[in-house]
């Protein structure tokens, strides 16, 4: 899921105000600078804005958190588990996601292309 997913999902919430429901605990949010915040528990594990995207463990780092992360972004990225220490991959590159990641919607694109 990207940006424009996320915004047209949020457009077919009853009540903006409360969140669109995404899944179990799960709830979609608009932020005041037009940004898209994903809520599991009401802690923000990811923000989409339209030109990237922010992974967070919500100071959590439990596997319904990953398994959400990998659900909701988009293709090619995805969140892993080794030794104890989580990591972002995408193609063939591999980043320590400490508390949060960022990348841009291009820098996954282009990852991904040389992958294939």
């Amino acid at each position: 899921m990207n940006y424009e997913d996320a915004f047209l999902l949020m457009r077919a919430a009853s009540d903006p105000s409360k969140g669109k429901p995404i899944a179990y605990n799960t709830r979609l949010h608009v932020n005041l600078d037009g940004s898209l915040t994903m809520r599991l528990h009401d802690n923000a594990i990811i923000k989409y804005t339209p030109t990237h995207i922010t992974l967070m463990d919500g100071g959590f780092k439990t596997a319904t958190t990953k398994a959400r992360l990998n659900a909701l972004t988009p293709k090619g990225l995805k969140v892993v588990q080794k030794d104890f220490v989580w990591w972002v991959e995408i193609g063939d590159e591999a980043w320590v996601m400490h508390n949060e990641f960022t990348v841009s919607y291009n820098m996954i694109k282009k990852l991904n292309e040389v992958k294939e």
